[in-house]
């Protein structure tokens, strides 16, 4: 897996990620992926700060198609009348499986992804322009090439109807129990999941206060990128990047090995006013997640009801 952000001044179309049955007739992997809209780096929320998701559960597998055959037929296929949107609301997230439909939000996103590219397209007219129609074919066998059924096949019904969609795949930030228990000691810091439905990946958005210093432990192997502020991790000059030219290094990505991240890494935040936050991806099967996992989706279901 890897993380990425992406930042479009209008939203993406409306596309699906194959299954790994399916993305294995053409040689690739499938593609589950998960967003976090930080605080930090939405200032603007862009044109369309609405991501859809899925489809209303009266949609048909004929009337899906019908818009599909559109697309072949230029213009607009308007198949996101099919579908559900949801207002993006900073500081949360999503989790995304591979054969949901989707179109993301104009909002600058931090995405921890399966390492795979492979998708199909299925609306015509997007970001202003149209969408080429090759792409709705781009990861389709030769044989089924042109065959709308293949398409509707790509598609996870039972997920993309499912009444209880957003309990299920909204991300609310949880905070790690380890965090919890630190905060009454005073400890400066809090870190919290906000990838945490995915077998594939996980992540979380590690905060240390202004002029703190403490030593954190994982259990696995992450990557981190930071967001806010500036300090140092194991010594090694550690800073947000703002403005830096073509080819300049910046100071703000590291990867920690496992036995570095169970040794402890030392985060000081050399700023006596400004939080330093970082965000941190890990593959598959992180154990911190699974021991607490019921308590953090019974804490992410409270939550979700709360807003």
């Amino acid at each position: 897996m890897y993380s990425k952000f992406f930042d479009n001044a209008a939203p993406l179309p409306f596309h699906l990620h194959h299954r790994q049955e399916h993305a294995e007739l053409v040689g690739k992997r499938s593609k589950p992926e998960a967003y976090f809209f930080p605080t930090q780096m939405n200032d603007h929320l862009g044109e369309f700060p609405y991501t859809f998701f899925g489809l209303h559960p009266e949609v048909t597998r004929k009337q899906l198609a019908q818009r599909l055959r559109r697309f072949q037929e230029g213009g607009d296929n308007q198949i996101t009348e099919l579908a559900r949107a949801y207002r993006v609301s900073l500081g949360t997230g999503w989790d995304v499986p591979a054969g949901l439909l989707h179109a993301p939000a104009s909002v600058c996103t931090y995405e921890p992804q399966s390492a795979s590219d492979v998708f199909a397209m299925a609306e015509s007219w997007s970001n202003h322009r149209e969408v080429p129609n090759e792409l709705m074919w781009k990861d389709v066998p030769e044989g089924r090439q042109g065959d709308i059924e293949f398409i509707l096949d790509l598609i996870d019904w039972d997920l993309n109807q499912d009444p209880l969609f957003f309990t299920r795949r909204f991300t609310p930030p949880i905070e790690t129990s380890v965090s919890a228990q630190a905060a009454g000691a005073g400890s400066g810091y809090r870190e919290r999941w906000i990838a945490y439905r995915s077998d594939s990946f996980s992540a979380k958005e590690l905060t240390v206060g202004p002029g703190t210093a403490v030593t954190i432990t994982e259990d696995d192997a992450y990557g981190l990128i930071t967001i806010a502020g500036r300090g140092s991790i194991n010594g090694q000059h550690l800073a947000t990047a703002h403005q830096i030219r073509f080819g300049q290094l910046s100071h703000d990505e590291f990867f920690v090995t496992a036995e570095a991240a169970s040794g402890g890494v030392a985060v000081v935040n050399s700023s006596p006013n400004e939080d330093l936050v970082v965000l941190k991806h890990f593959g598959p099967g992180n154990d911190e997640l699974r021991r607490e996992w019921h308590g953090v989706a019974q804490a992410a279901e409270e939550a979700a009801l709360r807003l």
